[in-house]
């Protein structure tokens, strides 16, 4: 009887450290599953704010977008206002150096009729 009461201690005892491990476990895998949570909530929000970021970010780019096509069109009309400013300042000269031909023109026609006058009153003089 003693050998099985000792046996029956030793099972005993082995049942006990094994709950004991047991009860170990479950307390650990309780903390690891509180972090589990814990971890999933954070995916959650780290998901959320992912989405958020990305339709910021393809807001920004459509922006970005209409800015570059807003910026072609600049240059394209600047391009073409410089073409024509550069072709109005070549007539704007030609017709300043027509301008200045026919205030020659007209000194030298007056010069002549200046001149003309003179002889004009001279012949009157002589006829006189």
């Amino acid at each position: 009887a003693s050998e099985s009461s000792e046996r029956w201690a030793n099972i005993s005892t082995h049942v006990d450290e094994q709950i004991i491990d047991l009860s170990g476990d479950v307390d650990r895998l309780a903390s690891i599953d509180e972090h589990f949570e814990q971890s999933t909530k954070v995916l959650t929000h780290l998901r959320g704010q992912h989405e958020d970021i990305l339709a910021e970010f393809l807001s920004v780019k459509k922006i970005v977008e209409k800015t570059n096509l807003y910026l072609r069109e600049y240059k394209r009309k600047w391009l073409q206002i410089n073409d024509e400013n550069r072709h109005l300042h070549t007539e704007i000269k030609r017709l300043r150096n027509k301008l200045d031909d026919f205030h020659r023109a007209e000194n030298l026609m007056h010069t002549k009729i200046d001149e003309q006058d003179i002889l004009l009153s001279q012949l009157r003089k002589e006829l006189k």
